[in-house]
């Protein structure tokens, strides 16, 4: 299991980002735990595919949302198909990183 944690995460109403692993390596089989502390955000918003995992959220309410440092966003439940190492990263390769706050200020996705 690999849980997704957020610091920094104050008045946001908007986030997307992908992340990327070697699919010989891991399978995801499950997304979990989503936390309760954003409106919306549940397995509708992300989107996996071999190697590879997208997510998006927006609240449609435009009221500004804040997590604690080192919440858990939710949790990423995977297989191991063979030995060997693979890293678990973020990246744009996929979709841009877009971090938005209740002021639709772009504050950016830092790792």
């Amino acid at each position: 299991e690999v849980d997704v944690k957020v610091s920094n995460f104050m008045n946001l109403i908007s986030f997307q980002y992908s992340m990327k692993w070697d699919s010989t390596v891991l399978k995801l089989d499950t997304v979990v735990n989503f936390t309760d502390g954003l409106a919306g955000f549940n397995d509708a918003a992300v989107n996996t595919d071999s190697g590879r995992l997208l997510a998006s959220w927006f609240d449609q309410s435009i009221s500004p949302n804040t997590l604690s440092d080192g919440s858990t966003v939710y949790t990423m439940q995977f297989t191991a198909l063979n030995s060997g190492n693979t890293s678990i990263e973020f990246t744009e390769e996929f979709a841009t990183y877009e971090v938005l706050t209740d002021q639709e200020e772009e504050v950016g996705l830092t790792l």
